[in-house]
């Protein structure tokens, strides 16, 4: 199948189901979301490259990154209580130390 049928076929999955999504009063990225899952490698296997399957999941979640930077504002993080930083900085630590301890096994 040439990239350029894979790219439409992504694009008119997204077309799909994205509106389902908002149908539901759901955030469309989570649409997004599951055309990825949908078109993976887990449920249909649109992609047997795995170099191009590889490029769309960094492009998706470079956007999606990027979606949540455009959702966050800083007079919302100044409301964000010192028990829930607190609570995240040891979430974060601790994954990371899991993580890093599974790395070098």
């Amino acid at each position: 199948m040439s990239i350029l049928l894979q790219m439409t076929l992504v694009l008119l999955t997204a077309l799909l189901i994205v509106p389902l999504v908002k149908l539901f009063k759901l955030p469309s990225v989570l649409g997004y979301v599951l055309t990825g899952i949908v078109l993976g490698p887990s449920v249909l296997s649109l992609f047997s490259d795995t170099t191009l399957y590889k490029a769309f999941v960094d492009v998706s979640m470079i956007c999606i990154l990027f979606w949540v930077g455009l959702q966050l504002r800083p007079a919302r993080l100044s409301q964000i209580q010192t028990p829930i930083w607190i609570a995240t900085c040891i979430l974060v630590l601790g994954s990371s130390a899991v993580f890093t301890g599974l790395a070098s096994l």
